[in-house]
């Protein structure tokens, strides 16, 4: 697929979420996106081309059903419980966030001292938006151990 055709189909992506009110994040790859609920689940679901494919458990999981990313997609009540029911029954991977303890800060990213991109080099940057989700909690975890200090206490949410 094209540039274009990609964006097209993430902006439909997006809004086949929103037209459920579930609160999604398209985050990561444009081609290959993970889609984040709530900001704690990686949920068991993938697009290729216009059809978003939904398995029932992540990496490799059976497919179950699929749908067509329309330009104003509508739902009838059963396909509403059908995606409810495997929203709710179904497996998905959690994802983490490292937060300042006590504020609305998450980690965004890292800037450098200098060209040098060592840990001794760089430090985190936090925002309110644009943070970075982790799917290892290790790693994750890792991270808040090398920058929590005296002045900055980081916890994984």
């Amino acid at each position: 697929m094209e540039e274009k055709d990609i964006i097209r189909r993430n902006i439909r992506l997006k809004a086949f979420f929103k037209a459920l009110s579930l609160d999604v994040e398209i985050y990561g790859n444009i081609n290959t996106p993970a889609i984040i609920y709530n900001d704690s689940l990686v949920l068991s679901c993938y697009v290729k081309n216009f059809d978003l494919i939904f398995t029932d458990a992540p990496k490799g999981g059976v497919e179950q059903f699929r749908y067509k990313l329309l330009h104003n997609q509508e739902f009838n009540e059963q396909q509403i419980d059908l995606i409810n029911n495997w929203l709710h029954n179904y497996t998905h991977r959690p994802c983490f966030r490292v937060m300042v303890t006590g504020t609305n800060l998450y980690l965004a990213g890292f800037n450098f001292i200098n060209k040098e991109r060592t840990p001794e080099n760089q430090y985190p940057v936090f925002s309110e938006f644009g943070f970075r989700y982790y799917f290892d909690i290790n790693y994750a975890q890792g991270i808040i151990d090398d920058y929590s200090s005296d002045t900055l206490n980081l916890e994984l949410v």
